[in-house]
């Protein structure tokens, strides 16, 4: 990967590590109790020059800003669903401009070794593309570690990768972090994107930030 993504401000990923991954520290805090709302709703918006996914602008390398949301309605018994939506540009097609992304996942505690989950079904919706329309399984397994905290994430495609016919995928990554103090924390990940199918071909991705 090209070592510029390193000084972008923001990615997508980060809004998803920020909006959505979070949960499963939470989960302590989010049991259904008589004393709690059975629901809750959270959101967020970010303005960033570069729009970066697994190592790979979505904003034509910045050629446009990155305008980005989320909105997350989550249950008390760690069940939730939500809307992404982004700015977005690819030099090949030039008729997509956004992609809106529903997501709907279950978040706990697997019971054993101190270990939570994080599992949901994200889709990909581009308006002025829609054969480019996609489907991936996010699934993640995190430890803490008094301000550590490390997740594995497997992520397959449920259909065609961005509409090829025949492409799938499967993102293998590591995502640790540290919490610095109540206000800072550094975060990071490693990951390989694998593509199979006639003609494709994986590529490894890395980002840090604070």
């Amino acid at each position: 990967m090209d070592s510029t993504y390193f000084q972008r401000a923001v990615s997508a990923y980060a809004i998803l590590l920020s909006s959505i991954l979070v949960m499963p520290a939470m989960a302590s805090d989010s049991k259904c109790s008589a004393d709690k709302p059975r629901s809750t709703w959270s959101g967020k918006l970010t303005l960033a020059s570069d729009y970066v996914f697994r190592g790979e602008s979505e904003t034509a390398d910045g050629d446009i800003p990155a305008v980005q949301g989320a909105v997350t309605w989550t249950h008390c018994n760690q069940w939730y669903a939500g809307l992404f939506v982004s700015t977005n540009k690819f030099k090949s097609s030039p008729d997509v401009d956004t992609v809106v992304a529903p997501y709907v996942g279950k978040s706990g505690e697997l019971g054993f070794a101190g270990l939570d989950y994080n599992v949901f079904v994200f889709h990909y919706a581009y308006p002025n593309a829609r054969e480019l329309d996609y489907t991936e399984l996010w699934m993640y397994v995190g430890k803490s570690f008094e301000q550590w905290r490390v997740s594995a994430e497997i992520t397959p495609t449920l259909n065609d990768w961005f509409g090829v016919n025949g492409w799938s995928g499967v993102n293998y990554a590591l995502h640790p972090s540290y919490q610095v103090d109540d206000s800072l924390s550094v975060s990071g990940s490693y990951g390989y994107q694998a593509l199979d199918g006639d003609g494709a071909e994986g590529w490894a991705h890395w980002n840090l930030g604070l």
